[in-house]
């Protein structure tokens, strides 16, 4: 394992000793303080995209949905990971990492959208605490820097992760992706934005998933998605006035000036190999 990576399970452990009480205890500014940390070296461990229109679209647009919707005071940053590997992970305190395969594979701004509400309703309920929480001892700590980061463990790695971690998180992931979706719908819908983009874009990464599992390894380890779930969205928006739902902008201009941005750029660093 890297000494950045034991540098950051350190970080989690000592969040993890304050983080062993009901997460509602802990206040907004202590939940910023402990999630800063962690997003720092994460930000340093992996490779981040540097293309500031880019970036800046993905800011703007997630911004957006929280200056329209989310009243909790919590301030937020988005960053964009240089990766072809589709994934999204939310940091406490609200620090929201895209993988650049999640920009390509979504077809308008409401699919991103989607994706950044999901990560924002994790954040507001405060999901990443209590996986923090549930973090008793190094081997969990290391097991939540993987998901974290989102990639796959070496052979070696693994061992740790299979004595403790996966457990409690395979347990409780489904509760807490649906209270994020929920979360979403919501937002999205205060934001003018069409909460349609969400399921639908989770829909075309099932079917990619049934065809190319392998291409979807660390979303699906991470996103736990299922044809229910994705119904379970769907019902959700089919509670919401109709008008709300049609008002929603499904797509930007500036979105389409982003994806011609993003396909002009060289493509994404190689994955590193997994450990023998």
């Amino acid at each position: 394992m890297s000494r950045g990576i034991h540098r950051v399970v350190g970080l989690i452990a000592l969040a993890t000793l304050g983080a062993c009480v009901d997460s509602s205890s802990i206040s907004i500014e202590d939940e910023r303080e402990m999630g800063s940390a962690v997003a720092a070296q994460a930000s340093r461990e992996m490779p981040l995209l540097e293309d500031e229109p880019v970036v800046r679209f993905v800011r703007e647009l997630g911004g957006h949905i929280v200056n329209r919707a989310d009243t909790t005071g919590r301030d937020y940053e988005f960053r964009v990971v240089d990766s072809e590997v589709p994934n999204a992970f939310a940091v406490p305190g609200g620090f929201i990492f895209v993988n650049r395969g999640i920009l390509e594979r979504a077809e308008s701004a409401s699919e991103l959208a989607g994706v950044l509400a999901h990560e924002i309703g994790h954040v507001v309920e405060r999901h990443g605490l209590e996986q923090m929480a549930k973090a008793q001892n190094t081997n969990a700590a290391v097991s939540l820097i993987y998901v974290l980061l989102g990639r796959a463990p070496g052979a070696a790695e693994q061992v740790a992760l299979q004595v403790a971690g996966s457990a409690w998180m395979a347990k409780h992931s489904r509760e807490a992706e649906m209270e994020a979706d929920r979360v979403a719908v919501r937002y999205l819908t205060l934001a003018g934005l069409d909460p349609r983009g969400m399921p639908r874009f989770f829909e075309r990464l099932l079917e990619e998933e049934r065809g190319s599992p392998n291409e979807l390894l660390a979303w699906f380890s991470t996103h736990p998605l299922t044809a229910d779930r994705i119904a379970d969205a769907e019902a959700m928006i089919a509670q919401l006035p109709p008008d709300a739902v049609e008002r929603g902008a499904r797509d930007l201009p500036q979105f389409a000036q982003m994806r011609r941005r993003l396909d002009a750029l060289p493509p994404s660093p190689p994955e590193p190999l997994a450990l023998p």
